[in-house]
């Protein structure tokens, strides 16, 4: 299997980790289909190496003084592993920790957890792939709207829905923890959000966020300037 991570980085003046690290580790964990809610064994870990990096200035609508010293990193990562033929599939784990303290929405010093699932092996599947960089900036009392189109090079049916994001088990304390071992404990822990937000009203009373299911198209309106976090997931069918 070829494995691809792709992460965005906060490379401003405040930023902690201004940088892509290099490489990064991931878990492979088996799968029990008979037993779903159970712990994942760790089989294996893998170093995924950096191709790429791309610095982005988000792009400001008319009128926007906020974000405008921001400077955003995608780093593209990959790898390379051969597993065992499995009927259950595995399951692969990275994270890291922690989240801008500057986010609104969510409870501070949270990690980002990255999770993925790959199928039995008779089951032939990619990922689906988002076609634009997920940085947008939006202005307040003003509404936006969001292309979060994706394509699946296996002509799979995508539906689109707003998410909560994975926490992982990371803390201030342990910022770049080791993968889980010997087990993964299951379920992977969510994010916390503040009190009043959550998925599908990432800005509270303060504004509203909904999304075409069929083409991703998300709008957008916030009334309070701040940082959020949204999180989209895309199934495919």
């Amino acid at each position: 299997y070829k494995i691809k991570l792709t992460t965005y980085i906060d490379c401003s003046s405040n930023s902690e980790v201004p940088y892509a690290e290099y490489p990064i580790k991931v878990g492979v964990y088996s799968n029990d289909l008979f037993n779903p809610n159970a712990d994942k064994l760790v089989v294996d870990s893998l170093l995924l190496y950096l191709d790429d990096t791309i610095v982005y200035t988000p792009f400001l609508p008319p009128g926007c003084i906020v974000g405008s010293n921001t400077c955003i990193i995608q780093a593209r990562y990959s790898g390379y592993i051969e597993l065992d033929a499995s009927t259950n599939g595995y399951y692969l784990f990275y994270e890291r920790c922690c989240r801008n303290e500057a986010i609104i929405n969510l409870q501070p010093n949270g990690s980002d957890g990255f999770l993925t699932y790959i199928p039995p092996t008779n089951i032939t599947n990619s990922t689906s792939v988002f076609l634009y960089p997920p940085i947008p900036f939006l202005c307040v009392n003003d509404t936006g709207v969001i292309l979060n189109i994706a394509t699946d090079i296996d002509g799979d049916s995508l539906v689109y829905e707003f998410t909560t994001p994975y926490n992982g088990f990371g803390n201030v304390f342990n910022p770049y923890p080791n993968i889980p071992a010997p087990v993964l404990s299951w379920p992977v822990p969510l994010v916390d959000y503040v009190s009043g937000f959550s998925a599908t009203s990432p800005f509270s009373f303060f504004g509203t966020a909904a999304i075409n299911s069929q083409n991703g198209v998300a709008t957008y309106y916030s009334t309070q300037a701040g940082t959020y976090v949204v999180c989209v997931l895309v199934k495919e069918y």
